[in-house]
C-alpha cells in the first residue's frame, strides 16, 4: 500500500465494487480479477481518510445497533422461560418459586403453577397443512394476502396472492427443512404452502399468541433429523404444552408482544442503518459526492 492510500478507505472501496459482482468459483479465484475488475480511484489522501472516518462511524452505529438486538433477544428468552414456568400472578408479577413453593407443583413439564394444566397440541389445535403453491401462482396471481413458507426470514412471506386459504388466528410451523420447528402467530387473511402446518384452537379459551410462544420453546427437540429435518403433523400433535387460565394466558403475551414491539422496532432501525451506509458508500467512494475536508 502506497502513502498515497488509506487502508480503510481502500477496504470499504473494494467491498462496494465487490458487492456488485457475481463470480463462480473458478474465476473468482484467479489473480487477474483484482486486476481486471476492481479500481482504484485517485483521491487526495485527506479525503480517503475523512471517507473511512465517516463509513466507520456507520459501522460502529451498526455494530452497537446489532450488540442492542443481541441483548434485547437473550433478555426476551430469559423472561419467555420464567413466564413459561412460573407464570404470573393476579398482580402481573412472576410467582417465586423459592418464597411460594405451595403454589408450584409437578407435571410432565416439570414445576408449573398449581393452576396450569398440560394438554397435548390435538387436544387444544386442530391441525392443518398448507398446499402446493408455485412462483407460477404468485406471478399469474398477485394480491394483497400473504402466503407463508419454510423460510424464517421476513417472517416466512414466500409471496402474496389475490387469494387466501386461512382467515383468523392461527398458529403455523415449519414442517420440512432447514428450518423445521420454527413457529408463527399468525392473524388475518392468509395461505401457507405444503411444507407448513396450521393450528386452529378448538375453543375461545386459547391464546395463539400465548401458544406460539410455549411452542416455539418446544418444538426444536421433537424435529427428526433422519435425512431432511421434518416436524410433521402426527408429531406436532402430542407435543405438551404448559396450559395456564385464559387471562393469564393473554397477560403472559402482552409482555412478551411488549418485548417482541422493542424489538422489531430495533431491527428496523438496524434496517435503516445499513441502507444508509450504503448510500454513503455509493455516493463518497465514487465521488458523486465529494467530502470537504
Amino acid at each position: 500500500m502506497t502513502s498515497s492510500l488509506d487502508y480503510k478507505y481502500v477496504y470499504y472501496l473494494l467491498d462496494l465494487q465487490h458487492s456488485h459482482f457475481t463470480f463462480d468459483y473458478t474465476y473468482k479465484a484467479h489473480p487477474s480479477v483484482i486486476i481486471d475488475r476492481y479500481q482504484i480511484y485517485d483521491m487526495p489522501l485527506p479525503e480517503q481518510r475523512r471517507i473511512a472516518e465517516i463509513l466507520d462511524a456507520a459501522d460502529e452505529a451498526i455494530r452497537q445497533t446489532e450488540r442492542l438486538i443481541a441483548k434485547l433477544k437473550a433478555v426476551r428468552d430469559g423472561l419467555l422461560h420464567d413466564l413459561l414456568t412460573r407464570g404470573l400472578d393476579e398482580h402481573g408479577r412472576l410467582r417465586d418459586p423459592q418464597t411460594h413453593p405451595e403454589q408450584f407443583k409437578d407435571s410432565p413439564l416439570g414445576r408449573i403453577p398449581t393452576e396450569w394444566e398440560v394438554s397435548r397440541v390435538n387436544e387444544i389445535c386442530i391441525l392443518g397443512r398448507g398446499r402446493v403453491i408455485s412462483q407460477v401462482d404468485l406471478d399469474q396471481n398477485p394480491g394483497p394476502y400473504p402466503v407463508y413458507s419454510s423460510q424464517s426470514k421476513d417472517e416466512g412471506v414466500f409471496g402474496y396472492l389475490n387469494t387466501f386459504d386461512f382467515d383468523g388466528e392461527y398458529v403455523t410451523w415449519t414442517t420440512d427443512g432447514a428450518y423445521a420447528g420454527t413457529v408463527f402467530y399468525r392473524c388475518g387473511r392468509f395461505s401457507c404452502t405444503n411444507v407448513c402446518g396450521t393450528l386452529q384452537a378448538k375453543s375461545h379459551d386459547l391464546s395463539m399468541r400465548y401458544l406460539a410462544s410455549a411452542l416455539s420453546t418446544r418444538t426444536g427437540k421433537y424435529v427428526s433429523y433422519v435425512g431432511n429435518p421434518k416436524l410433521m403433523n402426527s408429531v406436532m400433535a402430542k407435543i405438551p404444552v404448559p396450559l395456564p387460565s385464559y387471562s393469564e394466558q393473554k397477560a403472559i403475551a402482552a409482555v412478551l408482544d411488549t418485548h417482541d414491539t422493542r424489538i422489531r422496532a430495533e431491527e428496523a432501525g438496524l434496517v435503516k442503518l445499513r441502507h444508509v451506509k450504503r448510500g454513503l458508500m455509493d455516493d463518497l467512494l465514487t465521488g458523486k459526492v465529494r467530502v470537504q475536508v
